[in-house]
């Protein structure tokens, strides 16, 4: 059997899709801010844990972690409200999460690596 390193999600954007970008406040877009690395984004009324090895960061929220306000409603348009994505370093979609918790970003992180 082939290995499935896709983590299911409840967003619009399905796992393994491509980053779709979105004008944020100032000069600022989506895929500019989003991290090199595993990035927690969260768009609206979610909480976002803090988990070891993994950015934060937030779309019409408030945090301690950079937030950005969205242009218009593209962000909402592409990522609806109250959802979290986990992207992985390439820019895609590795999880999505309408109630975040360590364990459960943790895992699909772990599970994007190869780690059963």
């Amino acid at each position: 059997t082939q290995m499935e390193l896709q983590s299911g999600g409840e967003g619009l954007l399905a796992p393994g899709m491509s980053l779709v970008d979105a004008p944020l406040e100032g000069d600022n877009w989506l895929s500019e801010v989003v991290g090199t690395g595993f990035t927690l984004v969260g768009f609206g009324d979610v909480s976002l844990p803090e988990v070891e090895g993994i950015e934060r960061l937030g779309v019409n929220q408030h945090g301690d972690y950079p937030c950005y306000s969205a242009k218009g409603s593209f962000a909402e348009q592409r990522y609806g409200k109250a959802l979290a994505y986990l992207f992985r370093p390439d820019g895609h979609v590795c999880a999505s999460f309408a109630s975040p918790d360590t364990a459960s970003v943790s895992a699909a992180r772990e599970r994007a690596l190869g780690a059963f």
